[in-house]
């Protein structure tokens, strides 16, 4: 594992604690917008820009860190998600760079949106890289906050078209948080 990767993912990690700071609470998750990625590229009629929210899902768990860091990487192993970091000091779990094709037996555009076309949803039709991290935090008013974030982009299968960035659909990091809760000890 290269350094550079490494330190890639954690300072993603200080900037997902800095978005997630607002106090998750038990009832629904939360999804702060943080940075963007900009992509410019010049167009016939000028230049584009595209920008894709990057979205954190908080939640609370009411369970020590420790067992819910292993209910999350318990939770990784089931779907199927190839774990590249794994980190118990940090609390992180994460798959970096990995091809979606499914995930608990469906399809890329369950977890991500690529767009349409007129076949239908593209990221169904693309090879879709993805990563997925979650970091796990005790919270001073008790149990662990759980925060889980998806990047992917997609490469068309039928064409020579460029990178293109998807986004979350936010499915993925809830399964993530339904999994997490059903995995910890009762």
């Amino acid at each position: 594992m290269g350094d550079r990767r490494v330190s890639r993912l954690f300072l993603s990690a200080a900037a997902l604690w800095a978005v997630a700071c607002a106090p998750p609470s038990s009832s629904a998750p939360v999804v702060p917008q943080g940075d963007a990625d900009r992509v410019g590229r010049g167009g016939v009629r000028g230049a584009i820009l595209i920008e894709n929210e990057r979205g954190v899902v908080t939640d609370r768990v009411d369970a020590p860190v420790e067992a819910v860091y292993k209910a999350v990487a318990r939770v990784y192993s089931d779907l199927e998600i190839p774990v590249t970091l794994q980190d118990a000091t940090e609390g992180v779990v994460a798959a970096e760079g990995f091809r979606l094709t499914r995930i608990d037996g469906r399809r890329p555009n369950r977890w991500v949106d690529c767009g349409t076309d007129i076949a239908g949803p593209v990221a169904n039709d693309s090879y879709v890289t993805a990563t997925v991290a979650t970091f796990v935090e005790t919270q001073a008013s008790g149990g662990t906050a759980v925060h889980t974030q998806v990047e992917a982009s997609a490469q068309r299968r039928d064409s020579a078209t460029g990178e293109l960035h998807c986004t979350t659909t936010g499915r993925l990091e809830a399964l993530i948080l339904e999994r997490i809760q059903t995995r910890l000890p009762r």
